[in-house]
């Protein structure tokens, strides 16, 4: 009998089923169990692929989640943008209007300040006019009337000269002029020395215009005389060669007065005024300065 050769293809169980026509009962228990095995594999394949399904729903939520939670926290951080912003245009609203309140304040203060300079101004004007007037108002007394006193300020000034000379001897003493305008009091003071003290010679005058070539010349003088104090004549001798100092003087006293209202024209007006043992011989003299 030649051997039967199998085919690579049929398995043992299968081959015994052929020969045998029944399927041996622990290669039956065996495909049983193979075939529960392969069934409970699937039902364990299933409920893995369930789980993993259940697991995806479920990190598809936790993915919906934390999205919806980012759109929900970007919404409170826009929120929270727009009321920055809103807080920034409130505080510069603020500081542009307290810059405005300061700007006006600042304004205000300069109007006062303005208005306070001006007053001053024109309360330094009215008395300035006040001053004016009440220096024309007091004027040195004439006894005869100025032709142009309405008109004053229009007039030229006036300039007026005083000399003084020894009578004895002619020498010239003091010598001074000034230019004063119409009206204007003008004053003089010399001291002169004498061996036994000094002499002070006060004189005031005012001149006014008159008609043609005249002027009115009101003046005024006073002589005073001061003397040495504790004089001997060591001392004096001592002095007068320059070997010791000046001594000291009385308060001066007022010795002599003069005064006079006189018409100017071309020619001086002098006259004489004695003080103790001494004659002076004084000089007044008055020049229209329009020429």
């Amino acid at each position: 009998m030649r051997p039967v050769a199998l085919r690579s293809s049929l398995t043992l169980p299968a081959f015994l089923m052929a020969v045998t026509g029944a399927w041996p009962q622990g290669l039956a228990h065996n495909a049983e169990s193979e075939s529960a095995e392969a069934s409970g594999g699937a039902e364990t394949q299933t409920e893995v692929q369930t789980e993993t399904r259940a697991a995806g729903v479920t990190t598809r939520g936790a993915r919906q989640l934390t999205l919806a939670e980012f759109e929900a926290r970007q919404r409170a951080l826009e929120a929270q943008a727009i009321e920055l912003e809103a807080a920034r245009e409130l505080d510069a609203s603020v500081k542009f209007e307290a810059s405005a309140e300061l700007d006006a304040n600042a304004e205000l203060d300069a109007n006062a300040e303005l208005d306070h300079s001006q007053q001053l101004d024109r309360a330094l004007e009215l008395d300035a006019q006040a001053l004016i007037e009440a220096t024309a108002l007091n004027r040195a007394p004439s006894l005869s009337v100025a032709m142009f006193t309405d008109e004053a300020d229009q007039l030229w000034p006036i300039e007026v000269a005083f000399e003084l000379r020894r009578t004895r001897d002619g020498v010239l003493l003091v010598r001074d002029s000034s230019v004063v305008p119409d009206g204007q009091r003008v004053a003089f003071d010399e001291v002169l020395p004498v061996p036994t003290g000094e002499r002070v010679v006060h004189l005031e005058a005012t001149p006014r215009h008159h008609a043609g070539a005249q002027i009115e010349l009101d003046w005024k003088l006073e002589l005073h005389g001061a003397e040495f104090t504790q004089l001997d004549w060591s001392g004096y001798l001592q002095h007068r060669f320059n070997l010791a100092a000046r001594p000291t003087v009385d308060d001066p006293s007022l010795r002599a007065a003069r005064a006079d209202i006189v018409e100017l024209g071309e020619q001086p007006y002098e006259f004489d005024v004695e003080l103790g043992d001494e004659r002076y011989t004084i000089t007044l003299s008055t020049h229209d300065t329009r020429g």
